[in-house]
This record gives C-alpha cells, sequence and structure tokens, in this order.
C-alpha cells in the first residue's frame, strides 16, 4: 500500500511539471511587452500579450498594453498606405483585424473601428489588383504573380487574384512550353 502511495505521488508530481512545461511556466511580464511597445516591435508585443489565449482576448493585466500594440499597428498601416505599400500595410491591418478585441470596453479604446480596419484592407487588396494587372498588361507575367501572392498573404479570400494567378501561371506555362518546343 505504501508503495502505491509513492507512485501516486510521484505520478503526481510529474503532472505538476508536465502541466508547467506544456502552458509555459514563465508567465509574461509587463516589463517584457513594455520593452517591446518601446523598441517599436508591435507585432512582437502583441503576440506576446495573446501568447496561449483566444483571439481578441488579452492576457489579464495587459489590456493597455494590447491596445497600444494594435493601434500602434493601425499608425504603421496608415503610414504605409500613405508610402502606397499596400502590401505592408494589408499585412499590419489583417494583424489587427484577427486580434481585434472582443471585449465592447476595449473595442471603445480602439483608433479605428473594425469596419474602417476591414475596408482599409479591402482598398489594399484592390490597389494590388490594379498593381498586379498593370504588370500583366506590360507582359511582366512574373511580375503579376508575384503582386498577386502578395495581396493573398494578407487576404486568402480575394477571388479576383486567385482567379488571376491561376489564368496568369497557366499562360505562363504555355509561354514555356512553346520557348522549350522552339
Amino acid at each position: 500500500m505504501k508503495n502505491i502511495t509513492i507512485q501516486i505521488v510521484m505520478l503526481l508530481v510529474i503532472i505538476q511539471i508536465l502541466s508547467c512545461s506544456s502552458t509555459g511556466s514563465k508567465s509574461v511580464s509587463k516589463q517584457e511587452v513594455t520593452l517591446l511597445l518601446e523598441k517599436q516591435r508591435y507585432v512582437s508585443a502583441l503576440d506576446l500579450v495573446t501568447k496561449g489565449g483566444e483571439a481578441g482576448h488579452p492576457l489579464p493585466g495587459l489590456e493597455k498594453e494590447y491596445i497600444t500594440a494594435l493601434n500602434r499597428l493601425l499608425e504603421m498601416a496608415a503610414q504605409e498606405v500613405v508610402r502606397k505599400n499596400y502590401a505592408a500595410a494589408g499585412q499590419f491591418l489583417k494583424r489587427v483585424m484577427v486580434n481585434f478585441p472582443a471585449d465592447p470596453e476595449l473595442k471603445n479604446r480602439m483608433k479605428w473601428p473594425y469596419e474602417h480596419i476591414a475596408a482599409t484592407l479591402n482598398s489594399c487588396s484592390s490597389h494590388l489588383m490594379e498593381e498586379g494587372l498593370m504588370e500583366y498588361r506590360k507582359g511582366n507575367l512574373n511580375n503579376a504573380l508575384k503582386v498577386w501572392k502578395k495581396l493573398l498573404a494578407f487576404n486568402p479570400e480575394y477571388k479576383e487574384a486567385k482567379k488571376a494567378i491561376e489564368t496568369t501561371s497557366t499562360q505562363l506555362h504555355s509561354l514555356q512550353s512553346l520557348e522549350k518546343a522552339r
């Protein structure tokens, strides 16, 4: 009976150790997140404050840092739109959309409402679609494909880009086959 008790205690200790290592016994400190925010590493800060949690829900006690990271990513997206770097803007906007606060109180602290973020992301998608079409019309099929793939990186459901990639890839393959046949 004594051996069974010892085995049970040992098993409980092992379970405790395993549960600590699988959930990451190291808790996220406010200081770590603040340092990342100061270094303008907003994506890393956001990843840390949502670590292991559900999208839209920051870890308890890190709500301020969560909102700061999201709003800074929105500012970066706006700067990239001004620079006409729609691929980078789209990446930032997508990150914010995926992590948009579920809590109404936190939503109110966002600089942009969700609908505005979604509309801006769609605008970035449209700009990239058009940029790809311009490359396509110039005969730069590989460049067109690159642009549309950048679009799909942040907006994978954009049907026009999927279709354009499919059509252009087929054309490029046909052209390459003709070149080989010569």
